[in-house]
């Protein structure tokens, strides 16, 4: 069996190429962001740190947020774990997205 190639029409080709090269590009830039939250660090009364990842992307990126975190921050030391839910982490990061770093790790 032989293959051959039969040529199309490559100024349509060309555009139509172009045309979906941007349309994906436009998808991707407006497609919904998942978010797994890494960690959440209290390393001072008045510090959090939350490391994050969108995972349709792959970035990583880590938010820093001052307020009052004593208490918080007390049970971190004495050995307990935090949850997202107890410090409202979804709420910060849909916030503060713009604020976040993105890091390399």
């Amino acid at each position: 069996m032989t293959t051959f190639k039969i040529e199309g029409e490559s100024l349509k080709y060309k555009y139509w190429k172009r045309r979906y090269e941007k349309a994906q590009r436009m998808i991707r830039k407006y497609e919904d962001t998942i978010v797994d939250i890494t960690t959440i660090l209290i390393p001072t009364p008045s510090l959090m740190v939350i490391k994050f990842t969108t995972t349709n992307n792959g970035n990583r990126y880590e938010l820093t947020v001052q307020g009052k975190y004593a208490s918080l921050y007390k049970k971190v030391a004495d050995g307990n774990e935090i949850s997202d839910v107890e410090v409202n982490a979804e709420t910060i990061i849909r916030d503060r997205m713009g604020e976040a770093f993105q890091i390399n790790e």
